[in-house]
């Protein structure tokens, strides 16, 4: 029976033996770097997608039900969950009337298998320093984590746990954050004879003043390939990530370490996470929607 020929490759070899063929996931596991090569070169990749193309997105809520606001993200393969506990405590000065954002990201063995015990904790660490520092410059208004009735403090703690690592981790941490900071509800606070009084039939939502979208390039040789899955990060001379936010704003640029890449690829590449920022910002939006509609029984945004 002849061999079909779309799954399998042909090469020269380095002995000068003439053209044979191969499985295509022999070749993959052998010559990863040449197999990849040769998807880029017909502007393909491996799972189908085009250079420019990135994953499905998928976005649910209430899956942690002890949280008070909690998100499910998947971007392709790649999934994880978010979770919202608040903490209340007395301002320690009169000029203390701003609350604060801590977040932690947990990559474990459990969401890939070639993660070991404590290897992650710096790349987790970074992240959500990262993303600490975008939401509550970009995101948050802190005055409203401040109860002057009860001058009290509120801190938002973020635990953003990977479930399914398959490339791709900041872009999805980022999306979860936002969409659990979409669920949460802050309860109206008051003092009684001294002791914090919570009035959750008075809870409000927290003003979300952007929506920040991280797209993540993976740069192997020529080639910029959006939205990299777990197989290509391996292969990958480095990576950036573009954060944009609404108005077609930059809100960073996210190159952990390696080579400068220069202004001109910068603006390619923005251009790029422009196109992608549409896609994500209607899946917020219909997320949100969704959620109005579970809340109230009709959304108000969408006016349905």
């Amino acid at each position: 029976m002849e061999n079909n020929r779309s799954s399998r490759f042909e090469f020269l070899s380095s002995k000068n033996i003439p053209f044979y063929t191969m499985d295509a996931e022999v070749f993959k596991k052998i010559q990863p770097k040449a197999f990849y090569g040769q998807y880029l070169e017909n502007e393909v990749r491996p799972d189908g997608r085009g250079i420019d193309d990135a994953r499905g997105i998928l976005i649910s809520y209430g899956h942690i039900g002890t949280a008070d606001g909690s998100s499910l993200v998947r971007i392709g393969e790649t999934g994880v969950i978010c979770g919202l506990k608040l903490s209340f405590d007395p301002a320690k000065e009169s000029s203390d009337t701003k609350g604060s954002l801590d977040v932690n990201i947990v990559l474990s063995s459990l969401c890939n298998a070639d993660f070991f015990y404590g290897e992650q904790d710096k790349q987790s660490k970074y992240y959500a320093q990262v993303l600490k520092q975008i939401f509550q410059r970009y995101v948050l208004d802190l005055n409203e984590l401040y109860s002057a009735e009860a001058s009290t403090v509120i801190c938002v703690h973020a635990s953003i746990i990977c479930i399914d690592y398959e490339g791709s981790i900041l872009d999805a941490c980022c999306l979860a954050l936002l969409s659990a900071l979409l669920t949460l509800r802050v309860p109206k606070l008051s003092l009684k004879e001294k002791e914090l009084v919570f009035d959750y039939d008075a809870a409000y939502p927290l003003t979300i003043l952007d929506y920040p979208v991280a797209v993540t390039f993976g740069l192997y040789s020529e080639f910029e390939v959006m939205d990299p899955d777990a197989f290509e990060e391996g292969l990958l001379d480095d990576t950036v990530t573009v954060v944009l936010g609404g108005n077609n704003k930059t809100i960073s640029i996210i190159k952990p370490g390696g080579k400068r890449i220069s202004d001109s690829l910068v603006m390619t590449l923005r251009g790029k996470a422009a196109k992608r920022y549409g896609t994500v910002y209607e899946s917020v939006e219909k997320f949100k929607c969704d959620l109005l509609t579970n809340m109230k029984g009709k959304c108000v945004v969408c006016a349905i």
